[in-house]
């Protein structure tokens, strides 16, 4: 086991890149876990959404995957926090009827 330089990092996940530590000693203390607004998906996620991090929902055309995201999205919004929605598959227009 080599252990690498300390990296200078300005991010919010506390970790030095290239360094390997047992799992054991790996404290999820400061990792903060914000609730979705939504029990299952919360219940799905571990407890809900954690910082610095993607989440990716897939699923067939038409299961509801923009519905859900965009009430995530909107609750997140309206409890104070910052939200970047990104789509690939949709318009602004199609969202915007969506969230209507």
């Amino acid at each position: 086991m080599t252990e690498a330089s300390p990296v200078a990092d300005d991010g919010p996940i506390p970790h030095r890149p290239g360094t390997v530590q047992p799992i054991g000693s790996v404290s999820d203390a400061a990792e903060e876990i914000v609730a979705s607004g939504l029990d299952e998906l919360d219940r799905t996620l571990g407890g809900g959404l954690t910082g610095a991090s993607v989440t990716l929902i897939g699923g067939e055309p038409g299961v509801g995957k923009s519905t859900l995201l965009l009430q995530v999205a909107g609750g997140a919004a309206r409890s104070g926090r910052r939200v970047l929605y990104v789509s690939a598959e949709e318009s602004a227009a199609q969202l915007r009827r969506r969230a209507n």
